[in-house]
């Protein structure tokens, strides 16, 4: 799978995602890039988390609906869109209690 010159960051909100993540990209069905657990609607994405980032970096968003506040995850998202070094950001949102562990 060719990746279009960029990096892939995929912030989850847990265990489960974090390990659709991995077997997603085991089996080359989405791009390779690193996963880590941080969960956009309820915690913020800070620059040092992003300091290290090549420019054309794509940030992956996947969470669920469990949380019907969704003022960290606008603050997440404007804070990113800001970034020089955040090419596009892609987000995925799963309804409540759609995945569960364990899933693989």
């Amino acid at each position: 799978m060719k990746s279009l010159n960029s990096r892939y960051q995929y912030y989850v909100e847990g265990k489960c995602e974090k390990k659709l993540v991995r077997t997603l990209i085991d089996h080359h069905l989405i791009f390779p890039g690193q996963t880590d657990v941080l969960n956009p609607v309820q915690e913020f994405i800070k620059p040092t988390h992003l300091r290290m980032f090549p420019s054309k970096t794509t940030i992956i968003l996947i969470f669920d609906t469990d949380i019907p506040e969704t003022g960290t995850l606008q603050k997440n998202m404007d804070f990113l869109k800001s970034r020089p070094n955040v090419r596009r950001i892609i987000t995925i949102c799963f309804p409540k209690g759609f995945l569960q562990c364990p899933i693989v």
